[in-house]
């Protein structure tokens, strides 16, 4: 696809504006101009040709031909787009911030545009932005049919042109084309690896996706608002996915979904669980488009809005994690020594390390979860060892320790904490222990240099550990059962909740005490009415996450709440703990504020062109005058024939004017419309005034448009009615139309007599004759009008 045809498919006021701003980024100095360059050898938009091109081709050539190596470069071919789409966006975004920081003009009026257009017209492109477009890949060709169409059409552009608004929604569109190329990425893998499809599972029950760890770690980059560390978990998550789907499957069905297994060792054998995951390949398409949004936020374009649809869209992929567990099977180990030396070394009277006993103990009580720490007690036989690193493990989750150089004698290793469900009255508890070593003292008897003495953090450095034959393992195995005695007392722990109002705004505290004599770990949630339009809706205000020692009295900030409207608005609080719960209730008054003393209305408004045709673009500008005394915050509806199509909000200084405007896409016949003034308070907005009128859009027929407008509309009875008629010929040539004016008893009411003007001649008989290039404007008068009666335009 060449470059002209696609500028053909775009109206010349929207044309224009992307020469103005080739034009408008070379002025920046060349900052901006830059800020889309990106890394692909040929510049992010010739690149995104490319890809696109081959995006096309591939995608026939699977859906034709399938196979693993057509879906694998698809796959690859789609990547590559979505990188593309969000270096574009992002280098538009930052484009735009330049631009503005430049104080570069952003608005161009209808009268602006047609004297730039003269200006091409008469004198070609500029030569910078003949240069920018050819750079941009264009050529001499391209460029010169460019000029002349919009030489062409210069006499056609109507209404003016904001760049802001143009360039922020050509970022967004962009970022709309990566999420496609997401989707033909999940398709890829779908016709790559989708075969021997079977029906879904009905069996098994919800769980715990093993994956979660990867999912939690792209939300808390987005929680965290870290681009970095978004990008980075999103791909890593996305390639763990991606091997999944195609290499480790084990079961495909038709809805995209998958089965798989995993396995995991404890010291009484080993676990095979089978998971059916019916969203899998959704969550890989929704990972993709995630990627897309942290490239683009990576980049630079990093705003509000940006992630908050990233906080959407993790929502959504965390809706299609669920899996449900349909199998598992345990098979039991062989024993296994409890110390255990590398078969190939042997000890001599080289120093040496054993581990004498492992201990598990409860550290800990959340509202449904035990937590619990491995002790390792060890002892160095021998002067001293260099102990490079220890993995104590539990279950699949595992606890790394670097110990450093130990000396003679016997010590503990602690491990952090461990967690399991506190869903049973016993637990078993397993894993092991593993701890490579090597002596603490050199061949010539001295410690080794490098490195401080006892436990430290991170790896020893390779001075620190020797070499060949010194170096051993120590590893065993343990498991211990736990048994739960409940030692808390829930009636020994209170929760109230304390709501302190001022004004509109509510702050709310919960007021804790534990008289036990073990710490209590819970949740805090706390729960409100806030307005929601016109009704209530209750909505979840905090959830936080407290531990409190034997004998603590607590108060814990839980949030503050903005109601955005008077009225009596209830709030619940709960606290859960160890399987127990305590709650606590009550009511807030928000009384009405003073109410401001000045009122807003609609001082003018008109709409232009005045005489639109069908599939323009129609702006309504609304002048609003404020006799508050202080700044207002306004919002403007504009409704046609009832329904809202535009909307527009500002701020308005106090006791000044301001036009506001809004847009409607123009629909061939005769419309009503209203404007409704609000003023805004919070969330709330009182109607302040409003306008009603009507407009009539001309249908354009073999470049034939018409308008009937109507003077004393309605009218008294026995009264007439002038009747204002514009026809347009937009044909390089002159045509002739019958043309009537029919009341709705189906009587002809016009014309009756010849009429002849500069541009146009009407016949008695309903013949109107118009020159080519011209415009009739018509005025007459009918009537006495003696009962309802509705007219119309006939031109058939």
């Amino acid at each position: 696809m060449s470059n002209i045809i696609w500028w053909y498919d775009v109206k010349v006021a929207a044309l224009l504006p992307v020469v103005l701003i080739v034009g408008a980024l070379l002025n920046v100095g060349g900052v901006a101009a830059t800020q889309i360059n990106g890394t692909q050898q040929n510049g992010p938009y010739q690149s995104f040709w490319e890809i696109l091109g081959r995006e096309g081709q591939l995608v026939v050539q699977l859906n034709d031909s399938p196979s693993e190596s057509t879906a694998s470069e698809l796959v690859l071919n789609s990547r590559a787009g979505e990188e593309n789409a969000a270096n574009i966006s992002a280098g538009i975004w930052k484009a735009l911030v330049e631009l503005e920081k430049s104080g570069v003009k952003l608005y161009y009026s209808e009268d602006e545009l047609r004297e730039m257009a003269d200006e091409i017209a008469s004198k070609g492109l500029p030569n910078e932005t003949v240069s920018e477009l050819r750079s941009a890949g264009w050529t001499d060709e391209e460029i010169k049919a460019l000029q002349e169409y919009i030489a062409e059409q210069r006499n056609h552009i109507e209404g003016g042109f904001n760049m802001k608004y143009f360039l922020d929604g050509f970022a967004k569109a962009f970022i709309s084309v990566g999420w496609k190329y997401a989707s033909y990425e999940a398709w890829a893998i779908k016709k790559g690896w989708w075969r021997d499809l079977r029906s879904p599972p009905t069996a098994g029950e919800e769980a715990v996706n093993p994956y979660i760890g990867s999912y939690r770690s792209v939300a808390s980059a987005i929680s965290g608002r870290n681009s970095g560390a978004f990008l980075s978990s999103v791909k890593d998550m996305r390639k763990e996915l991606y091997h999944l789907l195609t290499d480790s499957a084990e079961v495909y069905y038709p809805n995209g979904g998958i089965a798989f297994r995993t396995v995991s060792y404890t010291s009484n054998g080993r676990v095979v669980e089978i998971y059916y995951w019916p969203n899998a390949l959704d969550a890989y398409r929704e990972l993709s488009r995630l990627y897309t949004l942290a490239a683009a936020i990576s980049d630079g374009y990093s705003t509000d809005e940006m992630w908050d649809v990233a906080s959407q869209e993790i929502l959504e992929l965390g809706r299609l994690m669920t899996v449900r567990l349909i199998s598992s099977s345990h098979s039991s180990n062989a024993p296994v020594p409890y110390y255990l030396d590398l078969p190939s070394l042997s000890l001599g009277s080289a120093p040496y390390l054993t581990v004498d006993r492992v201990e598990v103990t409860v550290s800990g009580y959340s509202y449904d979860r035990i937590f619990y720490r491995i002790l390792v007690h060890y002892t160095v036989h021998g002067s001293a060892v260099m102990v490079q690193n220890v993995t104590i493990s539990s279950g699949d989750r595992r606890y790394y320790l670097s110990p450093g150089i130990l000396y003679s004698g016997s010590g503990i290793w602690e491990s952090g904490d461990f967690s399991i469900p506190d869903d049973s009255p016993s637990f078993k508890v397993g894993g092991f222990v593993s701890a490579r070593y090597g002596p603490g003292e050199s061949p010539g008897g001295a410690v080794p240099t490098g490195g401080k003495i006892g436990p430290r953090s991170g790896n020893p450095s390779a001075s620190y550990l020797p070499t060949g034959s010194l170096i051993r393992d120590a590893l065993v195995f343990y498991h211990e059962d736990l048994y739960r005695v409940s030692p808390i007392n829930p009636a020994n722990v209170n929760f109230t909740i304390k709501a302190v109002r001022a004004g509109s705004r509510v702050r709310y505290e919960a007021q804790l005490y534990n008289s036990n004599e073990l710490p209590v770990s819970g949740v805090i949630s706390l729960y409100s009415e806030v307005p929601d339009g016109n009704y209530l809706t209750v909505k979840q205000i905090n959830v936080t996450h407290v531990t409190l020692a034997p004998s603590d009295n607590r108060t814990v900030y839980l949030g503050t709440v903005d109601y955005s409207r008077p009225g009596s608005y209830e709030y619940f609080g709960i606290f859960r703990f160890f399987n127990y719960s305590e709650s606590d209730n009550g009511e807030v008054l928000i009384p009405s504020p003073p109410s401001p003393v000045g009122s807003l209305r609609i001082l003018d408004a008109k709409f232009s062109p005045d005489l639109p045709k069908e599939g323009e673009t129609v702006t309504f500008h609304v002048t609003v005058q404020s006799a508050y005394h202080l700044s207002s915050s306004v919002n403007l509806m504009l409704y046609i024939d009832g329904q809202p199509v535009g909307e527009t909000s500002g701020t308005i200084g106090p006791d000044s004017t301001k036009t506001f405007s809004m847009r409607w896409f123009a629909e061939a016949g005769t419309h009503s419309y209203m404007i409704k003034l609000y003023k805004l308070n919070r969330e709330q907005r009182d109607e302040e005034d409003k306008e009603i009128g009507s407009i009539s859009v001309s249908r354009v027929v073999d470049g034939i448009s018409a308008w009937l407008n109507v003077d004393n509309n309605p009218a008294e009875a026995g009264g007439n009615i002038t009747l204002f008629i514009t026809i347009e010929n937009s044909k390089d040539y002159r045509q002739t139309w019958p043309i009537q004016l029919v009341g709705d008893d189906g009587n002809i009411l016009w014309p009756h007599k010849r009429y002849l003007g500069v541009n146009y001649s009407v016949s008695s008989d309903g013949y109107l004759t118009i020159y080519a290039h011209k415009t009739a404007r018509i005025t007459t008068t009918v009537g006495p009008i003696t009962h309802n009666m509705s007219l119309t335009l006939n031109n058939p």
